[in-house]
């Protein structure tokens, strides 16, 4: 039996390469006349093999010959030492230093801590105090603090279980009870003002995170205390806020979290809450919680808060 020799088709028409079906290329070809299609060749042969590609030689040649009409005009606006628009860079100053005598040209630093005055940490606690003795009058200060914790504790710590209520109690009688002063975060070495600064810091934001999230019928004095305590928050942790981020705790994380759920409950601000947030995530990651052995180094309250 003879072999059967297929014909080589160069050429397709339109509908038989837009279905993708072999075609006989005859002028009427028989898938067309099956169809009942109008069968043309009105598409353009393409070009059979790998398509052409530049060598490096041929690209380098190019560019030779091809001039770069920007070097000039580029090369005229680089600064040079003796423009007096731009500076003399740190190697020919530190050059013509040494020049002088002057051979030690590297600034030394102690390496000690920088300690901010904690002078502002008082008027903080003042000027909330005075906002909250003049938005609600009829109500102590420290009863309104205390609302806020029992609010806290019974419809946020089940979904947020992140506080220590005996310790934000304290922290609401140190602060705000009638008796105390702002002359408290003025006593003591700098760790014991970090402390009070610290307690503070979280009391204000649970404050303005209850004030904030639950409804009016449960808080009465909403308005009067989410937007002036969250601005205390805040405030307060500028302060120290250096010495928190490079010694973090269960209480850097917490507070940023509450100011960021503030923040978009009281401003719409979601961008800065997020960045808020990220700012705790980032301590978190700090502070390798993933190790066995990372919490070694706090107390037990905070251990069992983180």
């Amino acid at each position: 039996m003879a072999s059967r020799r297929w014909s080589t088709v160069t050429r397709a028409c339109d509908s038989c390469r837009m279905r993708k079906v072999k075609c006989d290329a005859s002028e009427d070809c028989s898938n067309c006349r099956l169809s009942g299609l109008p069968c043309q060749y009105t598409s353009a042969r393409r070009k059979r093999g790998p398509k052409v590609t530049r060598t490096p030689r041929a690209i380098e040649k190019a560019c030779q010959t091809t001039p770069n009409a920007y070097t000039p005009a580029l090369q005229d606006r680089l600064p040079s030492d003796e423009d007096p628009m731009f500076p003399p860079s740190p190697s020919i100053w530190a050059d013509s230093q040494a020049q002088q005598g002057n051979e030690d040209l590297t600034p030394s630093f102690s390496g000690t801590e920088i300690v901010p005055t904690t002078g502002s940490a008082g008027a903080i606690r003042d000027s909330l105090v005075q906002s909250m003795n003049s938005s609600i009058p009829s109500v102590p200060a420290l009863n309104v603090i205390n609302l806020c914790i029992e609010l806290y504790m019974k419809y946020t710590f089940p979904t947020a279980p992140c506080v220590h209520e005996s310790t934000l109690q304290a922290s609401a009688k140190k602060f705000f009870a009638e008796d105390s002063s702002a002359q408290l975060f003025d006593t003591g070495s700098w760790g014991d003002k970090v402390v009070d600064m610290r307690a503070f810091t979280l009391l204000t934001a649970v404050c303005a995170s209850v004030a904030s999230v639950l409804p009016k019928s449960l808080l009465p004095y909403q308005e009067a205390l989410a937007e002036p305590c969250l601005k205390a928050s805040r405030d307060m942790l500028k302060v120290f806020e250096d010495f928190d981020i490079e010694h973090p705790c269960a209480t850097s994380i917490i507070s940023r979290s509450l100011h960021s759920t503030a923040l978009q409950q009281i401003t719409g601000k979601s961008a800065l809450a997020y960045h808020i947030l990220g700012q705790a995530t980032l301590l978190l990651q700090t502070m390798r919680l993933y190790r066995e052995d990372a919490l070694s180094s706090h107390d037990a309250l905070q251990a069992q808060l983180l």
